[in-house]
């Protein structure tokens, strides 16, 4: 069961979804008519030239060649139609310097060789992408992402360029800190559930390998980062990382051993902070989304590692904004936050 009545929160958001539904169709449609088709008119463009100078052409100076001595480097002379013509004037007057404009160094690129050419060229299109959808982006985490939080808990607040810090992550031991060294995210919630502090935001975990003139950026872990403070203070530290402990311990359910490996010098902390019915949660959270998650438990904080493979707060490109999918997921993952905060209050 959710813990948000989803036909009653988007019967009551209505009027804010059909405006922001507007608004993404008007983008998606700017987004087409800008980047999607000059793209696509540059493609048959360059196979037009290609036929039109180079393989026809030759195909000619062969054929006339049987029986014919031309001279050499005269080839046959072939009539471009004018609408060719136009097209071309449009690509070296209008769309090259469009994209010239969004990224200036692109002439620098071609020295970077093929893969590092293409590559960029993808950035060119994504950075286009963002400029077009960045203020819609913020629009619907403004009015769609907060209604949410306010119907779950009224104390929940999203602070949608905010994330959670490197030195919170780094307190959890999920990665030791000579693993990575940045770290980048975006929508921050925060706020109280039932009197205890909870804190969660995407983040991404790069480890970035710096040279003379260019470094490389090696993605290491990407999802949702959550924090919840425990009812009282404890010192101890156990999860599923071997930074924290070699010592692999059993807890009292054999589905949740076999999901979750967890390690820990003090056996009995574990066992009392850790209850059955929050085992039986976390084992009930894999079977029913297929995704397995870290965790660790380090002085008074109960940290929550969901790994995923793409952002979760965008609104859809493609999707109607009343697409109920759009929020189970999502709402999902805060429902095993809020329950793990009940169970440990019970502990």
């Amino acid at each position: 069961m959710s813990i948000i009545n989803l036909d009653l929160f988007l019967a009551e958001t209505e009027e804010d979804l059909l405006l922001l539904n507007k608004e993404r169709k008007w983008i998606l449609l700017k987004t087409i008519l800008l980047c999607i088709l000059p793209a696509i008119i540059c493609l048959f463009s360059g196979v037009f030239v290609l036929f039109a100078y180079i393989i026809n052409p030759i195909t000619l100076f062969w054929k006339n060649g049987q029986g014919t001595h031309l001279p050499v480097g005269h080839l046959p002379q072939i009539n471009i139609p004018w609408t060719a013509e136009l097209v071309h004037i449009f690509i070296i007057l209008i769309y090259i310097p469009i994209l010239m404009g969004v990224l200036p160094p692109l002439p620098i690129l071609l020295f970077k060789g093929s893969l590092g050419f293409f590559s960029n060229i993808i950035s060119i299109f994504v950075s286009i992408k963002k400029s077009f959808w960045g203020d819609y982006n913020l629009d619907f985490k403004r009015v769609v992402i907060q209604k949410i939080l306010s119907c779950i808990n009224p104390t929940l607040t999203h602070f949608p360029l905010s994330q959670i810090s490197e030195r919170e992550f780094s307190y959890s031991y999920l990665l030791h800190s000579s693993e990575f060294n940045n770290i980048t995210g975006d929508d921050l919630i925060e706020g109280k559930i039932d009197n205890s502090s909870v804190k969660l935001s995407e983040i991404e975990i790069n480890y970035i390998d710096k040279g003379k003139e260019y470094y490389d950026v090696y993605k290491l872990w990407q999802g949702l980062f959550i924090i919840i403070d425990l009812p009282r203070h404890t010192k101890t530290a156990f999860g599923t990382s071997t930074n924290i402990s070699d010592n692999k311990i059993l807890l009292d359910n054999t589905e949740f051993n076999e999901l979750f490996p967890v390690y820990a010098e003090n056996t009995t902390e574990a066992f009392y902070i850790l209850p059955s019915n929050l085992l039986e949660r976390m084992v009930n959270f894999v079977r029913k989304t297929g995704r397995k998650f870290d965790f660790s438990v380090v002085d008074d904080k109960f940290y929550i590692a969901i790994p995923y493979n793409r952002e979760l707060l965008e609104p859809p490109i493609f999707k109607s904004l009343f697409d109920y999918s759009i929020y189970e997921e999502y709402l999902t993952d805060l429902e095993l936050a809020i329950g793990i905060v009940e169970d440990l209050k019970l502990a």
